[in-house]
């Protein structure tokens, strides 16, 4: 399988550990479903606990300790006040609905990317990158306040290396992305996108190690599809029906078919290995909200509805730049541009990168039970 790491596991490992010790945190880790879900709690001097993550997969405590770290960085980046006018006038050029529907007038706090590989910039509303409160209270009564239904804090990944943040931050953004467009083509919000179901064959080459994983893999629904920017898609859910107001899902996107499935099936596990008490009460909140609408009732169990043709996609071995590269061309021929900025770097050990791409989808949110609409639609309210 193609790997989006340039360093090996165990290294990795010690560089978070030591991340840790630098921080002055202590990681606190467990493991559950035969070790194929970690959860990871962040404390500090005082034994308080300051950040949280979970992880998936073969890795999962390496997951779990680098995403509570993406979370705890997430709130330390500090807006700068600028103009809807401003912000706007560039959405417009990036063809981005959410950006284009601010009110004429008024301020918005908002964080300054960078075009990767280029010198372009981009203000962004902070609550686009990191629903954090204070984020929240610095919107929540201005014209722009409807941004924080589109609150999200997909785009943030950490990296033993720069390339290696940005590559998991962009396979993030575009996997949201194509989950959305999965959604609307359920609804009939937008065509039914080219889609297929694994091949067995493909199942066994790759979880063909891991006889639990392979065993989960074989009773889940599985579909995916390639991605206009160079990426593959899959999203998994039980075949059967689970008897909960939502079904579990999870998803994954990477230039590798292979990985994008990994993800897909593993984040399934973790989404009903961690399906607690406040989850349930989540769940039949957000299937109230979307039995209003017959339309909207379907994302309850998101199965698609047709028979679909079986694939087995061939992997080519990519290093991580090559990756990315890949990536970044796709985008540009579509005519999009991936902005980014660092919220952290500690030399030689990791960075920690966000990364927003204007125009793209995020109606995946209103299986959060967030009233969301697709980018035509905010086009069509501002008539552009």
């Amino acid at each position: 399988m193609t790997s989006e790491r340039e360093f090996p596991v165990e290294q990795a490992r010690q560089r978070l550990i030591e991340l840790y010790r630098q921080l002055h945190l202590r990681s606190v880790l467990t493991e559950c479903n035969n070790g194929l879900v970690a959860t990871c709690l962040a404390l500090n001097d005082a034994d308080e606990e300051v950040s949280s993550g979970a992880g998936k997969g073969e890795h999962c405590s390496i997951g779990a300790m680098a995403e509570c770290l993406e979370h705890l960085f997430m709130s330390t980046s500090v807006p700068t006040l600028v103009s809807s006018q401003a912000i706007r006038d560039a959405a417009q050029a990036h063809n981005d609905g959410l950006l284009d529907a601010l009110a004429d007038e008024g301020q918005v706090p908002a964080l300054q990317l960078r075009a990767i590989g280029g010198w372009e910039t981009l203000w962004v509303p902070a609550i686009l990158l990191s629903p954090s409160d204070a984020n929240l209270a610095a919107i929540e009564c201005t014209p722009a306040a409807f941004l924080v239904r589109y609150a999200s804090n997909s785009g943030t990944a950490l990296g033993c290396s720069e390339n290696e943040a940005l590559l998991h931050a962009l396979n993030e953004v575009i996997e949201r992305h194509a989950l959305s467009i999965y959604y609307m083509a359920l609804c009939g919000l937008a065509p039914a996108p080219a889609l297929h179901r694994p091949a067995e064959s493909w199942l066994v080459e790759t979880f063909g190690h891991d006889g639990r994983l392979l065993r989960q893999a074989m009773r889940m629904e599985i579909v995916l599809k390639q991605s206009d920017f160079g990426t593959w898609f899959c999203i998994a859910m039980p075949a059967k029906p689970t008897g909960t107001p939502l079904t579990p899902v999870g998803s994954g996107c990477s230039v590798s078919p292979s990985i994008a499935l990994y993800r897909a099936v593993t984040e399934q596990i973790q989404s009903e290995t961690l399906h607690g008490p406040d989850e349930v009460q989540e769940d039949a909140q957000t299937a109230a909200l979307l039995e209003q609408s017959p339309r909207l009732a379907k994302l309850r169990h998101p199965r698609w509805p047709h028979e679909l043709p079986t694939l087995h996609p061939v992997s080519h071995q990519l290093g991580v730049t090559a990756q990315m590269t890949s990536v970044l061309k796709a985008l540009r021929q579509h005519g999009k541009t991936a902005f980014f900025h660092t919220l952290q770097t500690h030399s030689k050990l990791a960075t920690v990168v966000q990364v927003f791409i204007p125009g793209l989808e995020r109606f995946h949110l209103i299986r959060s039970g967030v009233p969301v609409v697709p980018q035509h639609v905010l086009h069509a309210r501002t008539g552009h």
